[in-house]
């Protein structure tokens, strides 16, 4: 299984998560995007989305040890 930090959540980015979500081709640990921040993943894409709330920069990512 694959473990992925995405980052950005313009309309590529939001595709390229319900892709990787619908196909199940690994799992979410983090998500950033400063314009969605302290959002969480699910009110931002219509794909079913684990209970990730985005964070606003790269140093904000909690759990890099998950990536």
């Amino acid at each position: 299984m694959v473990n992925i930090v995405q980052v950005g959540l313009g309309p590529l980015g939001v595709r390229a998560v319900e892709e990787f979500l619908e196909r199940g081709m690994g799992r979410i640990v983090a998500v950033v995007d400063p314009a969605h921040a302290g959002r969480k993943l699910s009110e931002c894409i219509s794909a079913p989305a684990p209970e990730l709330v985005i964070s606003g920069s790269l140093s904000e990512v909690q759990d890099w040890s998950a990536i």
